[in-house]
Formats: C-alpha cells, sequence, structure tokens
C-alpha cells in the first residue's frame, strides 16, 4: 500500500483571510489538531518575515509532534 503524504498550509496562507488573525495560541493549537490528524508537512510562514512569526517558530520548535515536520514558506 501507498502511504499518502498531505502538505497543509493552513496556518500560513489559510490564515491570511479578511478579518481572521489567529493568536499564538490558537496558531499552536491549530498545529497540534493538525498533527492529531497524521498531516506530515504543515507550512507556517517565514520565520523572518515578521516578530510574530519568528516568535511562532521558537514556539513550535519544542513541541513534541507525532506526525508534523515545518517547512517554512518561500519564493520559487
Amino acid at each position: 500500500m501507498t502511504d499518502v503524504l498531505v502538505y497543509d498550509a493552513t496556518v500560513s496562507v489559510g490564515t491570511q483571510g479578511n478579518g481572521l488573525n489567529l493568536s499564538l495560541p490558537e496558531k499552536l493549537s491549530l498545529v497540534e489538531l493538525l498533527d492529531d490528524l497524521g498531516v506530515a508537512y504543515l507550512e507556517c510562514g517565514r520565520p523572518a518575515s515578521s516578530t510574530s512569526d519568528q516568535r511562532f517558530f521558537e514556539e513550535v520548535a519544542g513541541m513534541q509532534l507525532l506526525n508534523a515536520r515545518f517547512v517554512s514558506s518561500g519564493s520559487i
């Protein structure tokens, strides 16, 4: 059987809608939920883009996750 690896960008792109502004604890809870669902890769923005993104990456670096690995947003 072939494994399907899910790449999710909710934390980075999915939170950019009008009127949607998640707090740091809300983003961390979202990461935990996605990890519990078995998501393999989480795109979480760019640490250098803002102080809040840098703080988020510092926090998630210490999380004990079972499935998810973090990837940074980037331009090609």
